[in-house]
């Protein structure tokens, strides 16, 4: 009877432990930029482990470079049914809308996780943008601000802040955070001060 007891914990251990390398499988593979092969291995490991939040998520992401978004927003919505306070899975869902252009919708998830995490650079970065695509320029501007305050080496945040600038008829303001974004090796930036700065 105990040497059956030991035999099962051993094989129970060699295939959590087969698992959890499946998970870390995944993760090389996203990071190669093999999302399929990502998906597959994410997918063997939920299999045994159906709630584990961050193989989920990475899914969800494998889906997304893939441009399967029906699919990651499943992935999403299962991470914050299980994490209702996920900040990475809200992102992600607000921006399935943006990306859809429901702003409002956006805007709803960005603005949790603003309320929720503060200090999230990239939810007040999100957030301004969604704002700015629903005209509402000024507001736009206090959020990447808000995002810039919090991440001084934030280039998206100059780049979009000074769009919005722009828009609001505050072109040297604007030039300056082009400058900033093209300083800390936004490519973008260049052509934006090419076409609005002297």
């Amino acid at each position: 009877m105990v040497l059956r007891i030991l035999l099962f914990s051993w094989l129970l251990l060699a295939l959590l432990a087969c698992t959890d390398e499946r998970s870390q499988e995944g993760d090389r593979y996203y990071e190669q930029r093999e999302f399929e092969s990502a998906i597959q291995s994410y997918t063997d490991y939920l299999i045994l482990k159906p709630t584990h939040i961050k193989s989920l998520y990475n899914r969800g992401r494998s889906y997304e470079a893939l441009a399967q978004y029906e699919k990651a927003m499943d992935d999403y919505k299962e991470v914050l049914r299980i994490d209702p306070d996920n900040a990475n899975a809200k992102l992600s869902v607000g921006q399935y809308y943006s990306r859809k252009g429901e702003h409002a919708q956006a805007q709803f998830y960005y603005e949790e996780v603003v309320e929720k995490y503060p200090s999230n650079a990239k939810a007040h970065m999100l957030l301004g943008n969604t704002l700015q695509r629903q005209g509402n320029i000024q507001q736009s501007i206090e959020s990447y601000s808000a995002a810039i305050n919090l991440d001084r080496n934030f280039s998206e945040a100059y780049l979009l802040r000074g769009t919005a600038r722009i828009a609001n008829r505050q072109s040297n303001q604007a030039c300056e955070d082009f400058r900033r974004a093209q300083a800390l090796g936004n490519e973008e930036a260049a052509a934006l001060i090419a076409k609005f700065c002297r």
